[in-house]
């Protein structure tokens, strides 16, 4: 009797273990919702889940057909070619799309001083190579328009935070796996990585535990095309 006794306690032991392990590698690979990863004083959100869904939806909405009508594109032929023509921002469009953007959000986190925290970011589905390649590139357009700034490294546990800083300005960029992240304060980057990474998690209430968020999220469409939360408090 003792030896059954003993083998059940390994077996249940052996079993619990399994178990352990499988929802550990479930929790990492799931991939945290926006509100999750921002601070729970979040004044302003803007969020897209899913750019090519919403494309998709608009060329389909009643709206966009209403603009495509003939009679609509002659009345606004004339005003349409005032407008200077932009190839570039289309193309660069099609090259974000093929990246499979999706959660991709801004927001101010707070407004101390008039000196507003912006945070953003987006998750990939492309290739890793070919997103930091678009990525790196427009960073550098961006760039390129300001004075010549302070390049720094900042090592946060095993993110490799890159930072920018023009005078008072920083531009601080992460990748985290299949995440992009940037933001003008490397401390609201540093925290934003922690709750991705679910670090300190009991010490950090998100957005998500926001009373007033919680009950206008409650009022969202299952597949919304996008979403924009300001707590004017």
């Amino acid at each position: 009797p003792m030896k059954k006794l003993v083998a059940v306690i390994v077996i249940a032991l052996v079993v619990a273990s399994v178990v352990w392990v499988i929802v550990r590698v479930q929790l990492a690979k799931r991939i945290a919702t926006v509100p999750e990863l921002l601070p729970k004083t979040t004044l302003l959100l803007v969020e897209v889940p899913d750019f090519q869904k919403l494309r998709t939806d608009w060329h389909e909405s009643d709206l966009y057909k209403i603009w495509r009508e003939p009679s609509v594109q002659e009345w606004l032929r004339k005003p349409l070619a005032q407008l200077p023509e932009n190839r570039a921002g289309a193309q660069r469009l099609e090259e974000f799309l093929r990246l499979k953007p999706k959660h991709g959000f801004f927001a101010l986190t707070s407004l101390e001083k008039n000196e507003p925290k912006l945070i953003g970011g987006f998750h990939f589905g492309a290739n890793p190579d070919k997103a930091r390649e678009f990525i790196d590139q427009r960073e550098a357009e961006l760039l390129s328009r300001t004075p010549r700034g302070t390049r720094q490294t900042i090592m946060h546990e095993q993110h490799q935070i890159e930072t920018v800083q023009v005078s008072r300005f920083v531009f601080a960029s992460v990748y985290d796996n299949e995440w992009y992240f940037a933001s003008n304060d490397v401390a609201i980057l540093k925290a934003l990585l922690d709750r991705v990474d679910r670090r300190r998690v009991k010490e950090q209430v998100s957005l998500a535990d926001n009373a007033a968020f919680a009950a206008a999220a409650k009022h969202l469409p299952r597949g919304y095309g996008g979403m924009v939360f300001f707590d004017p408090r």
